[in-house]
């Protein structure tokens, strides 16, 4: 994210300490409940409406409504089957709470039985069901329409003790833009907002989907990444679908083949939308804690296709940081005969603390309008001859305020129209830097010092066996220095062995999109052989405080790299680099090489190494930031091939080795039953070379668990020319504990992991070099299972 926003956004986050705060908005919204005035209890199904209109909702449930009108009445009434009506004065333009009392009608009716064979609900889902292929807009040949899609973030819980905080007195001016949510009736401040108009085009076979953004528009960004996230293809909902995907997590749609299982669904009236008869259905879960909604659903009465879908996530559903989803729906008929989706909205509310009024947390809304639809006219070959699924189209950045005028399918809202200037107000506040620039140190560990950052600060102290207490000054450019070029590097001293270390390099970007850069690093410093690059750094301060054993198994290491990465499209890759090292022992260890007559001491093992490295993720998407890039992931498995060659008598190296390592990895959802991740890979070397040239399987030896690691073996333990590897997570999300009345509410989640890894070396490599006292080969699978 672009530092300017990225710290925009934490400085409202850290700064929101806690009390209600008055919407100054024009449209009306409305919470409240309907009760029984004698029993208290909840009186579901109830009809809430504005006096004189035809605008109102029904109570769910448990009673609850919520409303958000243009229109205004200044009286709300609630009505239902054996009570009297009840009558509310409100407001114009504000938020408010109310609670009908409902008293019970002294008027009695005859009775009336009526049978079925089978509860009409039913029925009518039955025939949801049996209609879906017909009504579902994603089966057809070729199908095309034009997006406008809108996204906002907000940070909510905004109160008057933040707003009279002193750090915040020079920015009075934003709360002038605070409204609540009918949610959950959380005050919040917009702080960021985007708008784009796409055209997009899907083809049934082979299954693809593009979308080209013509035009769009960001607060604050400076970023074309950025863009890409604007349009609608990345957070897409589909109620025909069997799950609904939030979060990594199977929600199971109210309209899935198997929704019985899940949810009850009652009847309760027959409604004319959008001058269409439909059926007027609730549901919520039939269990507690299962990833569920609770809502409503309108059906056409003749077609059966879905023509609206109002739900919000079960409020006991177990999800981190999570404490709303909301999502609303709505079909309509294009060209006189296929259903389509018309409109969508999805809220979401993020708190680290479960249904908190008082801390502060944030709301992301989408808001997308569908519209000139064509069905099985096939476009241009060259919409699906880009292996990209996102194109920006030139100059999507550049239009005028009239166009935006002209092609919002929804006008902005005085908050709304307000983000834009005030983004660029706050910036231009002087102690704002300030504010910004400790945050930054804060989150990313990196101090801003104008054209360069100094850092990371966490690398700036530990300790290990060698080095004794380590002290470590590092930095790196930023894009004030350059957009494309970046150099960084770092200085090193340990106070026991009395060493300078240290590392330095720079790449450039050659492209953004696609991803290509060139660069070259040195380095001289300690490192630990065998070590993944996901685990914690040698120099981390944390894990010299965590280590379950000491650090001594370590080799100074100097040498350089060359490399170039290229991106031959949106998810397909290659890098190939130039590596030149010399490995020295330390710590009284020592190399030593049987010569052909006897084991010889060397000082150094020297190689030089050609690689090329093959990445292959189907659908993977990014963010890309100033100058790294970062996955968000992808649902289908990734393929990753890694060959490196040693190359003998080059800059004095002697060994001659072929190297291959193939690995696969994927995390995907199981159903309803929660979501599993593995990483099979497998790996050998053709050659003979010295112990710390072979594969040596990840160990580690801090207390903090590493899941791409064995964390009860250490390092160097086992050393291997060839292996197989696999590690396996499954996450239940809470399926056994959630049905358990006193484990319910602690809300803890079940999981098991099991890795293990089986291996051998050869007789040659086993004698060529003398290994060290604590290492061994894999005569046997080595694996380690866990739960929790």
């Amino acid at each position: 994210m672009p530092k300017s926003i990225y710290s925009i956004f934490l400085f409202v986050f850290f700064g929101f300490y806690f009390f209600p705060v008055f919407s100054q908005a024009q449209t009306t919204k409305i919470m409240g409940k309907v009760i029984d005035k004698t029993t208290h209890e909840p009186i579901p199904f109830a009809n809430v409406y504005l006096k004189n209109t035809t605008v109102g909702v029904s109570a769910g449930f448990n009673g609850e409504f919520s409303m958000e009108v243009e229109v205004f009445s200044d009286t709300l009434i609630a009505s239902a089957l054996g009570y009297n009506k009840g009558f509310v004065l409100i407001k114009k333009g504000i938020f408010q709470k109310v609670v009908f009392q409902l008293s019970v009608s002294e008027v009695s009716l005859n009775e009336v039985e009526v049978f079925a064979e089978m509860d009409p609900a039913l029925i009518i889902f039955n025939k949801m069901i049996e209609n879906k292929s017909r009504n579902n807009p994603r089966e057809f040949d070729f199908f095309e329409y034009r997006l406008y899609n809108k996204i906002e973030l907000d940070a909510n819980n905004v109160n008057e003790r933040f707003q009279n905080n002193r750090f915040m007195k020079k920015f009075q001016f934003i709360f002038q833009y605070v409204d609540t949510s009918v949610v959950n009736g959380k005050a919040y401040l917009p702080v960021f907002l985007s708008e784009s108009v796409s055209r997009v085009y899907q083809r049934a076979r082979p299954k693809t989907t593009k979308e080209i953004i013509v035009a769009s528009k960001i607060s604050g960004f400076d970023n074309e990444s950025i863009s890409q996230f604007t349009g609608g293809l990345y957070q897409q909902v589909n109620i025909y679908d069997n799950y609904i995907i939030a979060f990594e997590k199977n929600f199971v749609s109210p309209a899935s083949d198997f929704g019985r299982t899940s949810y009850d669904y009652v009847v309760i009236d027959t409604v004319i939308l959008n001058q269409k008869n439909c059926f007027h259905l609730m549901f919520k879960p039939k269990r507690k804690q299962e990833l569920t909604f609770v809502g409503e659903i309108w059906v056409h009465d003749s077609t059966f296709a879905v023509a609206k879908v109002d739900m919000k996530s079960a409020s006991d559903a177990n999800i981190n940081f999570v404490n709303d989803i909301a999502i609303s729906l709505e079909y309509d008929v294009a060209n006189g005969k296929y259903w389509v989706l018309s409109k969508d909205r999805i809220i979401l509310d993020i708190n680290a603390i479960e249904n908190s009024m008082k801390i502060p947390g944030f709301f992301a809304r989408r808001s997308s309008h569908y519209s000139d639809f064509k069905f099985n006219e096939k476009p241009p070959d060259s919409i699906f001859s880009r292996p990209v699924h996102i194109t920006l189209a030139k100059g999507h950045r550049d239009y005028s305020s009239d166009f935006w005028s002209n092609n919002r399918d929804v006008p902005l809202n005085k908050n709304e129209k307000g983000v834009y200037s005030m983004i660029d107000s706050v910036e231009n506040v002087p102690i704002f830097k300030t504010y910004t620039d400790v945050i930054y140190l804060l989150t990313a560990g990196y101090l801003n010092w104008g054209k360069f950052e100094i850092g990371p600060t966490f690398n700036g102290l530990s300790y290990n066996t060698n080095e004794g207490v380590r002290i470590r000054l590092g930095g790196r450019t930023n894009k004030n220095f350059s957009t494309r070029l970046r150099l960084h590097g770092y200085l090193a001293y340990g106070f026991d062995d009395e060493q300078i270390k240290g590392s330095g390099g720079a790449y450039y970007l050659l492209r953004k999109d696609p991803y290509r850069k060139i660069g070259a690093d040195f380095k001289y410093d300690l490192e630990q052989l065998g070590q993944r690059n996901v685990a914690f750094t040698d120099d981390n301060f944390i894990s010299s405080l965590l280590r379950r054993s000491p650090n001594d198994k370590q080799s100074l290491v100097e040498g350089y790299k060359i490399y170039y990465d290229h991106e031959w499209f949106t998810g397909f890759s290659s890098k190939i680099s130039f590596n030149q090292r010399k490995m020295y022992p330390v710590g009284g260890l020592k190399f030593e090489i049987w010569d052909g007559e006897q084991y010889t001491e060397i000082d150094a093992i020297r190689t030089s190494e050609l690689s090329l490295k093959m990445r292959f993720a189907y659908k993977e998407k990014y963010f890309m930031g100033a100058f790294e890039r970062m996955s968000l992931g992808t649902s289908y498995p990734i393929f990753e091939i890694n060959l490196t060659y040693g190359i003998p008598k080059l800059f004095a190296s002697k060994e001659e080795y072929f190297r291959f390592i193939f690995q696969t990895k994927q995390q995907f959802n199981v159903f309803n039953i929660g979501w599993s991740k593995y990483v099979f890979e497998v790996g050998k070397l053709w050659g003979t070379v010295p112990y710390p040239l072979l594969e040596i399987a990840p160990g580690n030896q801090t207390l903090v668990s590493d899941q791409y690691a064995y964390n009860l073996m250490n390092y160097y333990e086992f050393i291997n020319d060839q292996y197989a590897s696999v590690f396996y997570t499954h996450h239940f999300d809470g399926l056994v504990f959630n049905h358990i009345p006193f484990l319910r509410k602690l809300n803890w989640r079940e999981v098991i992991h099991a890795k293990g890894i089986i291996g051998n070396i050869s007789n040659k490599n086993l004698h060529y070099s003398i290994f060290p006292s604590y290492s061994y080969s894999l005569t046997r699978p080595y694996y380690e299972v866990g739960a929790g």
